[in-house]
């Protein structure tokens, strides 16, 4: 498997700010291939990696920390908002992500479809990981 030499067990520290998962829930989906969560959570690992990454590099070039904003979406999920505002380089520089899941409303089936990017009929449920 490809992915196998990247994947290591999440830390507290690792992230910017606490993971959108509860950590033992991530942990062991990260131990467990087989697990129906896996997948997802390789991804939030890697994009809360990663975000860490560049806001790290993006701290040590300006000098300064970061506001964090860590929010939850009461469907499922949230993310983390981390910015620099009015700092020794940088006007406003933002890292953001978002770890989101649910069913996909009407409106954004809706939205999708007149773009082109949906082709299921609408009142079919569509679950969603992003």
């Amino acid at each position: 498997n490809e992915y196998k030499s990247y994947l290591r067990m999440p830390e507290i520290g690792s992230y910017m700010a606490q993971s959108i998962t509860p950590l033992d829930d991530l942990t062991k989906a990260l131990a467990s291939p087989d697990n129906e969560d896996h997948v997802a959570a390789v991804m939030e690992d890697y994009i809360m990696t990663l975000q860490k990454k560049f806001c790290d590099e993006l701290a040590a070039v300006d000098g300064s920390d970061f506001r964090i904003d860590r929010w939850e979406r009461p469907t499922g999920g949230g993310g983390v908002s981390c910015v620099l505002q009015d700092s020794k380089v940088f006007e406003k520089a933002g890292v953001n992500i978002s770890v989101v899941h649910g069913i996909l409303s009407k409106p954004a089936i809706q939205q999708m479809k007149s773009r082109g990017l949906y082709h299921f009929p609408v009142p079919v449920p569509v679950p969603v990981f992003e």
